[in-house]
Formats: C-alpha cells, structure tokens, sequence
C-alpha cells in the first residue's frame, strides 16, 4: 500500500466507522503500511521531568502499561528526545538504548512489555498543552526501523492524529477546550479526556489521579440502566458507543453554569426584582437585563421566574 492509499483509506473511515472501530481500524491500517507488534497513542503531561499519562489508545498492549510507564519516564531518554524535537521520529533499540546499569529499570519495563525496537513520535497539542505521542513498537531485538520507516512515520503521523479527532469530530464525541468530557472503556480506564474533565472530577475527588476514572463513578456507570453518577458536587452523564463510555461531567448545581453577572442578574429577579429595579442597581440598560435572564432560563432549562426562585433557593440551602 502507498502513502495516498494509506491516507486516503484513513479519511475516508473517519466518516464511516464509529468512534470505537475508527480506532481498531486505524492502528491495523497504520500496520499495513508500517509493520509493528504494539502500540499507542498517548497525551501525556510533562511535569518535570516526569510525564503523566491523561489519555491513551492502545494496540495490543496491557492497561497495566501506563502506570508502569510512568514510574520510570524520569529516567527514559525517549521522553526526553520526542519533546525536545517535536514532529520528529524517535528510532531505539532498547538494548543499546538502555545499556547504562542506571538505566536498568528502564531496561526492565522495555523487556517486560516486548518494546525492543521503538519508534516513537510526539508533537505539543496547543488546546490542552498535552504532548500527543504516537509509539510503534517491535518484539523482536533483530527486527529494527530503518530510517525509511522513521520517515515515514514523520509523514504519517499528524495525520493520525487528525484523523482520530475528526473521527470524534464527526460522532459528536470530541469535546471542546472547555468541555468536561471523557470517553472510557467499560473498566474504567481512560482513553481520552479533556483538562476541563480533569479539573470538575477533581471538585469531587481531590486525590484523583486520571489513568481511569474514580471507582464510584464506574461502579455508578457499570449497573444496568444507570445513566449517570450523582456526587455531593459534580454529577456525570454517559451514554455507549460500541465498547466505549462517552461521559460528560458537570456541576451538581445547575447554577454554576451561569457567568457572574448572570447569577448577580437571577438572584436578584427570583427574590422579587424586576427588570428596572434589577438594572438599576447593577447599573445596566432594562433591555440588558431582559436578555441576560432569557440567557438565564436558556442555560438552566427553565421558562419562568418561579422555576429560577426554586432554583435559586435550594442551592442556597445547600451552601447552608
């Protein structure tokens, strides 16, 4: 197969297969134009020198991969190498690569999960500040990329990249930079998540760590029927495509969708305003005000002043 076959093939999926098979597809796709045994696609944090894996999809790898990665991605020289040349392909031989006895541990993992041969590429992503990384790997210690294959792999990269994301794109499934969105597999482990989903799910449960998402929330989602989680502060909803989870989180109190001078604009009306009296205190046009609680009731599902006052009233209880 050629490189237009390839790209074209890969496109065209993205419009045809759902979200869950356009991943399956891709990376069997991907192994026809250049030969592997496992791999994966990862969005990974540097901090430090340390990288913190926040999404991933895999081929013919382990979950148990990422959180062993991450134990030893201060000492990998690969993670060095893809962030201070990004956009170019990384090609190691672990045995060579890792030869130093202080790289052992290293050494080690690379055996442990058959990564003899790697090639490995990763660019910035400048909506969630995430490094995206695409990593190839070979079994066999003999069987090494050429430098053809590096190349290739240059070429072909940012198209996968793109092509997973139209993928979503085109389901509905791809949030927006603000959007707390998830989308996870029926154990609980990420495969893709937004910061924003980091930062609400954290309101909930502040030592979370995101390789999967908190086992409340999974064993919420797991029961027949279930359709969502409802914590203390932040609720989650979810619906199934194929093999995947595809969860949205948001706050528990619906309130919290409002902007500051929404909230001001509706906590006065409930209570007894109206839209004059309301303008004139928070020095805006009558005609300001009217539109700002029509954005009101819009965001919060509502259509009149009695649902904003119950609205209203009970968050306050609940602040209590």
């Amino acid at each position: 197969m050629d490189l237009n076959t390839y790209l074209l093939g890969l496109y065209r999926a993205t419009h045809e297969l759902a979200p869950d098979q356009f991943v399956k597809f891709a990376f069997n796709h991907t192994g026809d134009l250049l030969s592997f045994d496992s791999a994966r696609l990862m969005a990974v944090e540097v901090i430090g020198s340390k990288g913190q894996v926040h999404a991933a999809m895999t081929h013919n790898e382990p979950d148990s991969l990422h959180l062993d990665w991450e134990a030893i991605s201060k000492q990998d020289t690969v993670l060095r190498a893809v962030t201070a040349a990004p956009g170019k392909a990384f090609n190691f031989n672990a045995r060579y690569l890792y030869a130093e006895p202080e790289q052992l541990v290293v050494r080690d993992y690379a055996t442990r999960y058959s990564h003899e041969n790697g090639l490995v590429i990763a660019a910035l992503n400048p909506v969630t500040g995430y490094w995206d990384g695409l990593s190839l790997y070979r079994a066999r210690s003999a069987d090494q990329f050429s430098k053809d294959e590096q190349t290739l792999l240059e070429l072909i990269a940012p198209h996968l990249r793109q092509a997973v994301t139209q993928a979503m794109q085109h389901h509905g499934e791809v949030a927006e930079p603000s959007d707390a969105m998830a989308i996870i597999g029926a154990n609980g482990v990420l495969k893709y998540c937004s910061p924003a989903f980091v930062d609400l799910v954290r309101v909930e449960f502040p030592d979370w760590r995101d390789h999967s998402v908190p086992a409340p929330i999974v064993a919420a989602l797991s029961q027949t029927g279930v359709q969502s989680f409802g914590g203390a502060k932040v609720k989650v909803n979810v619906h199934r495509h194929g093999s995947l989870l595809f969860v949205r989180a948001a706050n528990s109190c619906p309130l919290a969708r409002l902007s500051t001078q929404e909230l001001k604009v509706a906590r006065m009306f409930s209570a007894g305003y109206s839209y004059k009296e309301v303008a004139q205190k928070l020095n805006l046009a009558p005609a300001t005000v009217r539109n700002v609680i029509q954005r009101v009731y819009a965001k919060l599902d509502i259509c009149g002043k009695a649902e904003l006052a119950t609205l209203v009233s009970h968050a306050t209880i609940k602040a209590r």
